[in-house]
């Protein structure tokens, strides 16, 4: 009975020590997230500072610098976002006609590319994406301003795509880095685009 008791004591005590010990490390592991998430907000305000004295030393005008900002998210969005081969092809020519953007452009010819489909005897388009089963949307993006040159501004564009099936079940995330001057008038020249290499879609 002793021993039974002896077993029993030192079975309780270990058990309150490690809820102790777990309760010890969650307060730990709470107190680290948010003492990175504080560092990442005191990061981000750093950037943005020094992003604004960069812009002030280029002459550029931070109204200015927000209204492209605005136009260059749905340029961006409008390129990466799709969920078929159809809508790729139509946000393709939509976009080759508000930005007055041509085939022989480098941001058309290299970065978005005419679709790969096949045509049956009928005339109806079989997409690759489709047989892929895969669809694209826009994630994060920062805007950066490069230069000023009378009314032109020279941007480049950090943008995070996420490429998923159409399942679900698997994804890749790349960032694209993209370079545009927009006039005072928001024409869009000098447009390039650069995809970095993506993992295989992973699942989960």
């Amino acid at each position: 009975m002793l021993l039974g008791g002896l077993f029993t004591f030192v079975g309780v005590s270990y058990a309150v020590m490690n809820a102790q010990q777990y309760a010890e490390i969650n307060a730990q592991e709470q107190q680290v997230a948010a003492l990175e998430e504080r560092m990442q907000a005191e990061l981000s305000t750093a950037e943005a500072a020094r992003q604004t004295v960069v812009d002030s030393a280029l002459g550029a005008s931070g109204e200015r610098i927000a209204g492209d900002t605005k136009q260059i998210h749905e340029f961006v969005k409008k390129a990466v976002t799709w969920g078929s081969g159809t809508e790729y092809a139509e946000a393709r020519e939509s976009l080759m006609r508000r930005y007055s953007l041509g085939e022989d452009t480098q941001f058309m010819r290299e970065y978005f590319q005419e679709p790969v489909y096949n045509t049956d005897s009928s005339g109806q388009r079989f997409y690759l994406v489709d047989a892929e089963g895969l669809n694209s949307q826009l994630g994060s993006i920062e805007v950066k301003s490069l230069g000023v040159l009378g009314t032109e501004y020279r941007y480049m564009v950090l943008a995070d795509i996420t490429s998923s099936s159409n399942d679900g079940k698997a994804s890749a995330t790349r960032t694209s880095v993209i370079y545009l001057t927009l006039d005072g008038e928001g024409a869009m020249s000098d447009v390039s685009g650069y995809a970095s290499v993506s993992a295989p879609l992973t699942s989960g």
